[in-house]
């Protein structure tokens, strides 16, 4: 069987110059922006080791805090089920979608179901798949594998991009505008999540104390998707648990900083119970992950929170692309998870790096990467497998020879490759750490008990092998308990909001600030006395006003629990949402954030941390806002004795002939130039006090972000592109077509 090693793919990426160079810049701009935001946080490297802590705490009792998770979610009405590896969690997924008579499934990013090649396996199977999230869907239409854990299209030009579309969707084949290309996706995925029979999402974080699940997401597609379908379906490895509900407040304020630069994701949703009267189902894996768990060298890769952070960083992933690593997850943490599956494919993954450390400094949850990849080089070494030698007479520019020198640099010299065994057995659909070994690895690694293959349910094979394989119990970390509300609070809170790419006023008139923000709203759809919505209808919703619950300064983050909805939809599938929110109603932080909404003892069915409105990157790294959830998100913050009045003008009837995409509005939205001039004075300030609204703060969009006092608003009428190739502007205010 001939193996494709990874100088041999990273060189043939590297042919293309340009395109290398722009993918090298465009990383480490992620990375730059990661810096910035993690230089404002003086507590990030004691966030780390707290992360690091409870991880490995985790590890230590895992099959405790699996039944644990497992009891509490039945006792919430989720359907659990068990999955010894890829074919069965397949088997799985396609069972549910049958008893239901599913045709249609919609997805979110998941890694898991990558690794396990659902959509090829379902599509065999008669079901017709659509990934919703932007790059998940430019990957799926070129009939390719993601190349990054988080920006699965990173790897492609926006002039590729609009050949897909022109092709799929029907643009011009001349269109290279970020902007517009996103928009021309946001009216068929909306359709795909609007007509779906099923939804299935990826789980980022489960939680043994509720039984629940938190999904982080940009886009909106994973709500729209699990919260319209009647069948909510979330696919979970066995190392995505933390003990407590609390454990989150360490865990986002890590994983998007880390991710992406951002504060935290647009949306961080807690799923507990099911939609009624839909369906929602777990499905535990295991697909090896018991069994890396026995390698006491590598198991701390099982701490990974999936957030890329050190394939941004990364000098070798950066110039050679994320499919030359030949595995479901690339970069430095695929190459010390992929040689657990098959140590002879993926025996030239350790030697892709430098070792100058950069992934181990910024791994949110310190796993010492540069460690694992040197001892794994051992363990190819010792098998036999090292990479081969290359040639030396090459001819080409600097550019075409920069990543084959690169790593080549620290191969081993003068080795000669051994003679490969007979054939292997046809690999499996496992991508999982540990899921096969190749005849090399026979006797390099320490025994490790896994269970063996019996009439035993699934489940059972699961528990005993972790139980067998786990390490010694490690403490669980005390957690803090949030800082102290900083005297400015609101005025920091709005200015954050402002940076996520929403807007901000703070007034007591809130219909008033509705109405001059949105004159011209087709539908608005207004749960502010807590009536569930009953409008039967959810095409052409122009405006939904929604009570937040809390709101955090440090993220610009408004909590909304399900009470609070009217329907666990509605705050992705309108057009324009609105939070009106107390301005006694903050807390500083995350950990203050969870303290004071207790979830571990009230436990709402659904809840979500909703930080700005819908965007996407995945175009160029051009920021869009408005992706497949709303276009844009103002949050009034109500001074301290204010009456709430619910805005009037409520009209539950849906105009005739509404596209269910809604790309725009009748007729432009401007920033009422009237709300510009301002006070600062807070919550006990003027009485209409209003923060100056504007979006280009947004970390995506500059690496230095303008003063929020330099930045004015203007009408519609000369509104012009604020930076970074798209104006945040045009995709809030832009005319109908």
């Amino acid at each position: 069987m001939t193996i494709t090693t990874h100088p041999e793919a990273a060189e043939a990426f590297a042919q293309d110059a340009e395109r290398t160079a722009w993918h090298d810049q465009a990383l480490w701009f992620v990375r730059a922006k990661r810096d910035q935001v993690t230089r404002a946080i003086p507590e990030w490297e004691a966030l780390r080791t707290l992360a690091s802590g409870i991880k490995a705490h985790t590890l230590s009792r895992l099959d405790e805090y699996l039944e644990q998770f497992e009891r509490n979610a039945l006792a919430n009405g989720v359907v659990v089920h068990w999955a010894a590896d890829a074919d069965e969690h397949n088997r799985i997924v396609l069972g549910i979608l049958r008893d239901r008579g599913a045709t249609r499934l919609v997805k979110s990013k998941s890694m898991l179901t990558e690794e396990c090649h659902l959509n090829p396996y379902l599509e065999a199977h008669g079901i017709t798949v659509v990934d919703s999230d932007l790059g998940e869907r430019i990957v799926q239409l070129g009939r390719e594998a993601p190349s990054h854990i988080v920006m699965p299209a990173i790897h492609k030009r926006k002039a590729e991009v609009g050949a897909l579309f022109a092709e799929h969707f029907g643009t011009s084949p001349d269109e290279d505008d970020s902007g517009r290309l996103a928009d021309a996706a946001r009216g068929p995925l909306r359709s795909a999540l609007f007509g779906a029979d099923a939804a299935l999402t990826g789980v980022n974080f489960g939680v043994a104390e509720t039984g629940g699940i938190v999904v982080c997401t940009n886009e909106g597609n994973a709500d729209l998707g699990v919260h319209l379908a009647p069948i909510h379906i979330a696919c979970m490895g066995i190392e995505k648990l933390v003990p407590r509900v609390a454990d989150l407040g360490v865990f986002l304020r890590l994983l998007a900083r880390s991710a992406t630069g951002q504060p935290i994701t647009a949306y961080s949703s807690h799923v507990v119970t099911p939609r009624a009267p839909g369906q929602l189902h777990f499905v535990i894996v295991d697909n090896g992950r018991s069994e890396h768990l026995g390698r006491p060298e590598f198991r701390e890769a099982l701490a990974c929170i999936r957030c890329g952070a050190c394939l941004n960083t990364c000098p070798v992933y950066r110039r050679s692309g994320g499919h030359s690593y030949g595995s479901t997850i690339p970069g430095p943490i695929g190459a010390i998870l992929s040689p657990g599956i098959d140590l002879e494919t993926h025996a030239s993954l350790p030697f892709a790096s430098t070792l100058c450390g950069s992934c181990g400094d910024v791994c949110p949850v310190k796993i010492d990467i540069p460690q694992q990849l040197y001892r794994w080089r051992q363990v190819v070494g010792r098998a036999g497998l090292p990479p081969r030698e290359e040639a030396t007479d090459h001819d080409g520019p600097w550019w075409r020879l920069r990543i084959a020198r690169m790593v080549r640099m620290v191969w081993p010299r003068g080795t000669a490759v051994a003679a490969r065994g007979a054939a292997l057995d046809a690999a499996p659909h496992s991508l999982g750490p540990g899921a096969r070994a190749s005849r090399a690895t026979q006797g390099v690694f320490p025994r490790v008990v896994s269970a063996e293959r019996t009439r035993m349910s699934s489940r059972q094979e699961i528990l005993d092998a972790v139980r067998r394989n786990r390490p010694d119990a490690r403490p669980l970390p005390d957690l803090p308990t949030g800082a102290a509300l900083p005297h400015d609070a609101v005025e920091r809170f709005a200015a954050m909001v402002r940076e996520v790419g929403g807007e901000a006023a703070i007034t007591d008139d809130v219909s008033t600030a509705i109405h001059n923000r949105y004159p011209d709203a087709g539908r608005v759809v207004s749960v502010m006395d807590g009536t569930p919505f009953a409008a039967g209808s959810f095409d052409g919703i122009d405006l939904v006003i929604i009570r937040g619950e809390l709101g955090v300064v440090e993220n610009g983050a408004i909590w909304v629990a399900e009470s609070a909805m009217g329907h666990r939809a509605l705050p992705f599938v309108t057009m324009h949402l609105v939070l009106v929110l107390r301005a006694t109603d903050l807390v500083a932080d995350m950990h203050g954030a969870y303290a004071a909404l207790g979830l571990e003892r009230r436990t709402p069915g659904f809840g979500v941390f909703i930080s700005g409105p819908s965007k996407t990157a995945d175009i160029e790294r051009a920021l869009v806002i408005g992706a497949q959830g709303p276009r844009s998100l103002m949050v009034v913050i109500t001074p301290p004795r204010a009456t709430l009045v619910a805005p009037t003008k409520i009209d539950t009837s849906p105009p005739q002939g509404y596209p269910i995409s809604g790309r725009r509005m009748r007729r432009p939205y401007h920033l009422n130039p009237t709300l510009n001039p301002t006070s600062t004075a807070g919550p006990r300030g003027a009485r209409s006090s209003v923060i100056p609204i504007c979006s280009s703060g947004h970390p995506f969009l500059k690496l230095t972000s303008p003063p929020a006092s330099s930045v004015t608003s203007r009408p519609s009428t000369d509104a012009q592109p604020v930076s970074f190739q798209f104006a945040v502007w045009k995709a809030i205010v832009a005319k109908s077509d």
